[in-house]
C-alpha cells in the first residue's frame, strides 16, 4: 500500500489522514475491474471482516488484500442494492469529530 499512500500524499499533502484515507481508497477503486465483484463467493463476509479488523477494532494494520476485500463489498453492495452511495456519511463525520484517527504503525 505504499504506492498508493506515496502518490496521494504527492497529490495532497496539506490534506489530513482521513482525507488521504479516503483518496487512497479511490484511487485503489479506480484500478478494480468492472464486474470483478460478482459472484465472488462470500464478498460481503469477507469486506465485512477485513473493515472490522482494520478499521472498526483496529486489531491489525490493513494490507492490501483487505482494501481490496473492502472496495469488493461495497462493489458488490452498490449491485444488489444492499448499500446505498454515500458521499458524505453521517457516521463517519460524528467520528472524525469525536477523534482525528492515525494510521496505525
Amino acid at each position: 500500500m505504499l504506492g498508493l499512500w506515496a502518490r496521494i500524499d504527492a497529490c495532497y499533502a496539506s490534506e489530513p489522514g482521513s482525507i488521504r484515507a479516503e483518496e487512497v481508497f479511490a484511487l485503489y477503486c479506480e484500478g478494480i475491474v468492472p464486474g470483478h465483484h460478482i459472484n465472488r463467493q462470500n464478498v460481503h463476509e469477507h469486506g465485512a471482516c477485513s473493515f472490522r479488523e482494520t478499521c472498526i477494532d483496529r486489531i491489525r494494520p490493513m494490507r492490501l488484500d483487505d482494501l481490496e476485500t473492502i472496495a469488493l463489498m461495497v462493489a458488490q453492495g452498490l449491485h444488489d442494492r444492499s448499500r446505498q452511495q454515500q458521499n458524505f456519511p453521517e457516521r463517519n463525520q460524528q467520528l472524525r469529530q469525536q477523534r482525528e484517527s492515525e494510521p496505525m504503525r
